[in-house]
């Protein structure tokens, strides 16, 4: 039989192939399954630095190997990989709980009642009536502000900006 590409006649010929060839082909099955299955799910990142490009590929590895198991052990547990991945994830995060972080020494002395709770700024009814606001006015250095507005909580007069905001935070 010959195969005419332009004005030459190509005739196909018999060649040996090794063993070696054979019996890598013939374990290869197992390999070309996990590259396929390990190209769907790949780390999106790019990483710098070459231990956490392995540890990646190991996560990678370790989870389509953990599919395969449960896949085979069970006839009638037919989950598609991305449901597995996901019971994986669930299970992982089923009893965890975020980190409370806490700076600094632990304080001794209870929260103020002005820290805790919901505070939302009010106006007195009475537009003639305008104390002193208690964050930024000072008498004694002649320092006089007046305000409209109090915390309807805690009752004690504050100008709206920043005096609200920082009596309940300060």
């Amino acid at each position: 039989m010959c195969q005419n590409v332009g004005n030459t006649c190509y005739k196909p010929r018999t060649v040996e192939k090794p063993a070696i060839a054979e019996q890598y082909n013939a374990c290869m099955a197992g390999v070309d399954c996990l590259d396929q299955m390990l190209g769907s799910y790949q780390f999106p990142h790019k990483c710098f630095k070459w231990y956490q490009t392995l540890y990646h590929r190991v996560r990678e590895i370790a989870l389509v190997n953990g599919y395969m198991v449960c896949r085979k052990a069970s006839d009638t547990n037919k989950l598609d990989p991305v449901r597995f991945r996901q019971g994986v994830i669930t299970g992982l995060l089923e009893d965890w709980e975020p980190p409370q972080i806490r700076h600094g020494r632990p304080s001794n002395t209870p929260t103020p009642q002005k820290m805790i709770g919901q505070h939302f700024p009010g106006k007195y009814e009475d537009k003639k009536y305008k104390p002193d606001c208690e964050v930024c006015s000072d008498r004694k250095s002649g320092k006089r502000r007046q305000t409209s507005y109090y915390c309807k909580q805690c009752n004690i007069p504050l100008c709206v900006v920043p005096c609200f905001e920082q009596y309940h935070t300060l």
